[in-house]
């Protein structure tokens, strides 16, 4: 299948997060032989989404000088509760009928915890079914604070000092935290200001790519770390061997250089419009059910491991990729087909121009915002479900070229829309319905010749 660069670059980022995902269920199976595994999967999953989630609201500031926060936080519920009450149903169930890790007496508090996001707190103890979730707690925090920040702080001209400012607070944080705590310094491994610098370091990258033009000198600077992406890989394939939470060093700087890599890997990889290959396709199917995934496999590692030690977590991966592929079809998808319905075609009537047989247009087409790259989102903690990018490939359709452009942000991809005549409002409708995305939108088409 021929593919343009948008989606490579799709593709490339859902293999990250099918490593990150991978990452942290080798962690789960085997903690004493790969130790830091799996909070280099959620730095991935941590980087991803703050990458991404950027790109999305910079997108919106853009076109309309403004964000919908009711309708970020409607599109963020849409996609990450439906698949979290499942698996907090799933859970409830088998601890009230099994209750292999003897924890029944702490269901109510498991589940109050799980369904407000607050299990990355220091009072937050439930079941050690949702130890894990404190990353999707993380997440939802800063997708709390991140877009009302964000847009106070561009509107002020003042974006990047905000970013730079939190990396800096947040190192800070995590060293005179670790003083405070001394030799229990570990009791801090879930807290918010433990591993955000994942996020924003993600959120850093994609403001710096968002000042440049394309060309410029800020471009090539993203556009080279293409060339430092593979090591990245290495170097954070390496760490996972590295037992993080048993150093003091960790969160005042093991943090924070684990952030900077797995930012170094999504902006090298977002910019490689090189051929994917059928190895990053397979990881590509992985990290599209990575958020159920990541919820599924730790509350079933430890209930087969409770059963059998020798063979339970290797059962628990096999039920994992099972359970995540029904809730990604079963559950996640239909709510978005639900309740993120369809809305007519905005068409900005600035020259109507008619779709001849053959004729080209631009489109310049309005995203769904909500959608992000994690666990929640798809990640670690949360699926980014689908980006900026994503959403004008599927408008686009995969390996078509010629016939209308699809623009974007700063992205630009074509597709063929078939002739036959009509007008700005059947051309709409056409995208509408090769790209299946239920808020697309177009706003202005003019004929490009």
């Amino acid at each position: 299948m021929i593919r343009n660069a948008s989606a490579i670059r799709n593709v490339r980022l859902d293999a990250l997060r099918g490593i990150a995902v991978l990452l942290v269920m080798l962690h789960h199976a085997a903690p004493e032989t790969v130790p830091g595994s799996g909070v280099v999967g959620v730095m991935l999953f941590f980087a991803l989404s703050g990458h991404l989630i950027t790109g999305l609201l910079l997108a919106e500031i853009d076109a309309t000088g403004r964000i919908r926060f009711a309708e970020f936080y409607r599109r963020r519920a849409v996609r990450l509760l439906p698949a979290l009450l499942l698996a907090a149903a799933g859970i409830a169930a088998v601890t009230l009928t099994l209750d292999p890790l003897h924890d029944r007496n702490v269901l109510g508090r498991t589940l109050a915890v799980t369904l407000t996001y607050t299990t990355d707190l220091p009072f937050a103890h439930g079941s050690a079914a949702i130890f894990h979730l404190w990353t999707l707690a993380v997440e939802q925090q800063f997708y709390l604070l991140w877009p009302p920040a964000l847009l106070w702080a561009w509107r002020r001209g003042r974006a990047t000092a905000l970013v730079i400012g939190s990396i800096v607070l947040l190192a800070v944080a995590g060293a005179a935290i670790t003083l405070h705590l001394g030799a229990a310094f570990d009791h801090a491994y879930t807290w918010p200001t433990s591993w955000s610098t994942g996020l924003l370091c993600g959120a850093a990258a994609r403001l710096y790519a968002h000042h440049g033009k394309p060309g410029g000198p800020l471009a090539r600077r993203i556009a080279g770390c293409r060339a430092a992406a593979p090591w990245a890989l290495l170097l954070l394939l390496a760490a996972g061997l590295v037992p993080w939470r048993s150093s003091a060093l960790t969160y005042p700087a093991g943090a924070l250089a684990l952030a900077a890599l797995s930012t170094l890997l999504v902006a090298g990889w977002a910019a490689t419009t090189a051929p994917t290959g059928r190895a990053l396709d397979n990881l590509a199917r992985l990290g599209a059910i990575s958020y159920a995934a990541y919820l599924w496999n730790y509350p079933l590692t430890l209930w087969l491991r409770a059963w059998n030690p020798t063979t339970g977590p290797l059962l628990a991966a096999l039920f994992t990729l099972l359970v995540a592929v029904a809730s990604r079809h079963l559950v996640e998808q239909p709510a978005t087909r639900r309740w993120n319905k369809p809305s007519a075609p905005r068409i900005r009537a600035a020259g109507a121009v008619p779709l001849t047989r053959g004729g080209r247009h631009r489109l310049r087409h309005r995203l769904p915002m909500g959608s992000t790259g994690s666990p929640s989102d798809d990640a670690g903690g949360g699926e980014p479900d689908a980006d900026a990018d994503r959403s004008c490939e599927r408008m686009v359709g995969m390996g078509r070229t010629g016939g209308v452009v699809c623009e974007v942000g700063r992205h630009v991809a074509r597709a063929q829309v078939s002739g036959g005549g009509g007008s700005e409002h059947s051309l709409a409708a056409q995208c509408e319905r090769q790209t299946g995305d239920d808020d697309t939108r177009v706003h202005r088409a003019h004929e490009t010749g």
